[in-house]
This record gives C-alpha cells, sequence and structure tokens, in this order.
C-alpha cells in the first residue's frame, strides 16, 4: 500500500496539484515505516507491532506518537486524494452534457 500512496503523492506532485499536502505524504510514506520497522525490533516477545505500538503509544513513546499521527495523515490524504479527484471528474462530466 505504500507503493501506491508514494505514487499518487509524486503524480499530485508533480502534476503541481495540493502541492503541500503531497509533498508531506511522500514524507511521511517515506519515514513512517521505517521509523516503525526500527523501533519494533527490540519489542517484548510474544507482541506484534501493533501491540508493540499500542503499549508504546500509551507511555508516550515520541515514535510512537509520529507514527500514529503519520498513517492518520495518510487516511486523510486519501480521503483527500479521491474527494478533489472526484469534484474534478464532476465538473468534467457536467461540461461535457
Amino acid at each position: 500500500m505504500e507503493w501506491v500512496t508514494l505514487g499518487t503523492a509524486l503524480f499530485s506532485a508533480f502534476r503541481m496539484k495540493m502541492l503541500i499536502w503531497s509533498v508531506l505524504a511522500i514524507i511521511v510514506t517515506v519515514t513512517v515505516p521505517l521509523i516503525s520497522i526500527v523501533n519494533s525490533i527490540g519489542r517484548a516477545e510474544g507482541h506484534n507491532e501493533l501491540e508493540h505500538l499500542f503499549h508504546q503509544l500509551l507511555q508516550g513513546s515520541t515514535w510512537s506518537i509520529y507514527v500514529s499521527i503519520g498513517y492518520l495523515y495518510l487516511l486523510i490524504w486519501w480521503v483527500l486524494f479521491f474527494s478533489r479527484n472526484k469534484k474534478r471528474n464532476n465538473n468534467k462530466a457536467t461540461l461535457h452534457t
């Protein structure tokens, strides 16, 4: 999924559409998985990555807050990307009729 997000963000950035949002999505798409993987290496035995993330989030760990906010931002990115493209497609359909 990261590759698709990175591709859409690059596509939007090159088209100069939602430029700031796109650049931020590129940065988040690259850094969040790396930070998550590196910090999940030392997790307790018997815990998966999600359990480890939640446990660290409850303890106020900086990396877990960044990762959580990053994933939330990527969700917002997809909503913005699809809503803006839907509006654009609706405007084109209206012009053609």
